[in-house]
């Protein structure tokens, strides 16, 4: 168990990497895109797929990588990539 405020952001970092890790190769690039901020519009268009597409792949990275919402995954994206 932690003891310190250092040793809890290593441990959450460590987890952010671990949940990383059981992304898609495709996830990865939507998740890569999410962390650019890029909208959803934006990476359909760029990946030639459809909004709803990248809508529910959002949604299954934010779940995978325990965002609460756009915004925290976006900043734990940017912590690690």
């Amino acid at each position: 168990m932690p003891d310190t405020l250092v040793d809890l952001r290593v441990e959450l970092q460590r987890i952010h990497v671990a949940s990383y890790q059981t992304l898609t190769k495709k996830q990865r690039v939507v998740a890569t895109m999410i962390a650019r901020g890029l909208f959803n519009k934006q990476i359909a268009h760029q990946l030639q797929i459809s909004q709803p597409t990248v809508s529910k792949q959002g949604n299954v990275i934010r779940k995978k990588m325990r965002a609460a919402s756009r915004k925290q995954l976006i900043k734990i994206l940017g912590s690690i990539l």
